[in-house]
Parts: structure tokens; C-alpha cells; sequence
């Protein structure tokens, strides 16, 4: 199951020209903990991690994504001035807008995984019944 978490940002900032205030903005994230993503972009791009937060962040706007990263190249341990968001080890934190990141494509294949092993499983038990049939009514003759 997927959930979609939105999250209504309020701004009092004016828009250009009209002066009207900006709210009820609605900024909507697809990640949620727990989700396998990968960095899209900047130097850590192509850092593969697991979906640790996901929400506001203090002093910004926008949905902020926070990610245990596989390899110790992240900025912190889940602590970001002073405020714990999440917790995973020294350096293997990274928190960027939900922008940034992208699933992981690999769980396209693990969401389909039972049924490929399911549709080899069940491709090879019947060609084997075919051959094992056929050397049966080989010997027979």
C-alpha cells in the first residue's frame, strides 16, 4: 500500500504583482518510512538509502525527506540543529526535500518477486513433467 502524505504549507509570504498571501499551498510527498530511494541529484547522487521522516522541517516550507543512507557519506546522525527528526548512525544521515529523491527502482522488481518466482517455479515443474513424461513412454516402447 502506498500512502500519499500531504501536508498544507502556510505562507505569509505576498505572490508577485497580485497581493494576495499565499495559503493553503498543498505540497504532496510519495515517500514514506521505510521506502527504498535513491539521491537524484548533487554529490551525493545515486546514494541508495531507506526512508527514515518525512515531513516539516523547522524554519522551512517545504516536505523534507529524511534517509538513512547504506554508506557513512551522509551530514548527520538524523539531529539537525538541535532537532532530532530520526535516528540512524553517525554520517549515515541526509535530509533534502522530497524533490530530491526518487524511488529506488529495484522495488519494482521485489513488489513482483513472488509472483516471477512463482510463474518459474510453476514453467519448470511443467517442462520437467513434459521430459520426465516422454522418457516414461520412451522406455515403454
Amino acid at each position: 500500500i502506498c500512502l500519499k502524505y500531504s501536508l498544507s504549507i502556510m505562507s505569509s509570504k505576498k505572490s508577485k504583482g497580485k497581493g494576495k498571501n499565499k495559503k493553503g499551498k498543498t505540497d504532496t510527498c510519495d515517500f514514506k518510512p521505510g521506502d527504498r530511494v535513491q539521491i537524484k541529484t548533487g554529490d551525493l547522487a545515486n546514494e541508495l538509502g531507506y526512508v527514515r521522516f518525512v515531513g516539516k522541517v523547522k524554519g522551512k516550507d517545504n516536505i523534507f525527506v529524511g534517509v538513512e543512507l547504506d554508506e557513512a557519506r551522509g551530514k548527520h546522525d538524523g539531529e539537525v540543529k538541535s532537532v532530532r527528526y530520526f535516528k540512524t548512525a553517525e554520517n549515515h544521515g541526509f535530509m533534502a526535500p522530497a524533490k530530491k529523491f526518487q524511488h529506488f527502482q529495484a522495488n519494482e522488481i521485489s513488489m513482483n518477486w513472488d509472483n516471477t518466482v512463482q510463474l518459474i517455479t510453476t514453467y519448470w515443474f511443467r517442462t520437467e513433467y513434459q521430459v520426465s513424461n516422454n522418457n516414461n513412454n520412451n522406455d515403454n516402447d
